[in-house]
């Protein structure tokens, strides 16, 4: 498998996502997520509309993501991400994303039932990243020693 290939693997067979973001003033804040992905390797998770990392990505949409899990060798391998985040709101994407979302292995407490799950006074949102760029880890010798790097890859 190539690089491309390997990044899809992880993705695709990982169930928790960490999502960096920031508020007005710049100040990061890390969060864990369960998350879905589509055919373009859009990310998707379900929070709490309070959440700090929920709050953030509506004062700026600008995430890193970081997706660690096993690669097709069963090693700890890593994708990361440079993604515009948005908080979805019409009715026909939340639609969408809601089967996605629903299609993931959870507790049946965590089922959305319908967009109204998702709007108005309910506490959970649904949240879309949209890679604008994205990377492998992968190993190098530099100067002698073993760094950990990051390689483009194309999704």
């Amino acid at each position: 498998m190539n690089k491309n290939e390997i990044a899809r693997y992880i993705i695709d067979n990982s169930d928790l996502m960490t999502v960096a973001t920031a508020n007005k003033d710049g100040k990061p804040w890390v969060s864990p997520v369960g998350y879905s992905v589509d055919k373009d390797y859009n990310l998707y998770w379900t929070s709490h509309k309070d959440a700090i990392h929920s709050q953030n990505v509506r004062l700026r949409p600008e995430v890193a993501i970081v997706i660690v899990g096993k690669n097709p060798e069963e090693n700890m391998d890593g994708v990361y991400f440079d993604a515009t985040t948005e908080e979805l709101n019409d009715p026909l994407e939340l639609e969408a994303a809601i089967q996605l979302v629903n299609g993931r292995n959870k507790e049946s407490k965590y089922v959305i039932g319908s967009t109204d799950n998702v709007t108005g006074d309910a506490i959970w949102r649904i949240y879309k990243a949209t890679p604008k760029q994205a990377w492998k880890r992968a190993s190098a010798i530099i100067n002698g020693q073993a760094a950990t790097v990051r390689e483009e890859i194309t999704l």
